[in-house]
């Protein structure tokens, strides 16, 4: 922080305002690229200055981001995860009953040709793969939204689309 302040950045302490206008704009998941160009456009500071016056936020006040977007992404999750369990239970129920119709002996041409041939088999195996895949990236998104809240450790705030062209 040092070197950016000697480098001619502004400190974010002298700043709560503009900080907390940060802060709230990361928070809504706004580019960094946007939020340093109306930074530049409200202050009249340059891209660098306004830039490095945006890293120092994203250092100071990244735990403080990532609790703001916990209500969000943990309602995200949930919701993919129930969609997970709404696309897989009835999947997993109907390949029991597709597997409980069978003839012996259950060779691999047999399940294959049942699982990925058959129209009502491929759907179902489509259902099932998917709605686990669902269930498992709802879960994983909760834990991870909770962990960056908790430790304030997660995706990197500064990493912003392309650069603009104006």
């Amino acid at each position: 922080m040092i070197d950016q302040l000697s480098s001619g950045g502004k400190d974010a302490a002298e700043y709560p305002e503009l900080r907390k206008w940060v802060v709230g704009c990361l928070s809504g998941h706004k580019k960094v690229n946007d939020i340093i160009y109306q930074l530049c456009q409200r202050t009249g500071w340059d891209w660098n200055t306004s830039r490095s016056f945006v890293e120092q936020i994203t250092q100071i006040d990244q735990k403080e981001v990532h609790k703001r977007r916990l209500p969000i992404l943990v309602m995200l999750g949930f919701f993919i995860l129930a969609g997970g369990f709404i696309l897989a239970v009835p999947a997993f129920f109907d390949m029991i009953d597709i597997l409980s119709g069978m003839q012996p002996p259950f060779d691999f041409e047999k399940l294959f040709d049942m699982f990925f041939l058959a129209r009502v088999g491929f759907l179902t195996t489509i259902r099932l793969v998917s709605g686990m895949a669902m269930v498992v990236a709802g879960g994983w998104g909760i834990v991870m939204a909770i962990r960056s809240a908790v430790t304030g450790e997660g995706d990197d705030l500064m990493k912003s689309g392309p650069l603009r062209n104006s």
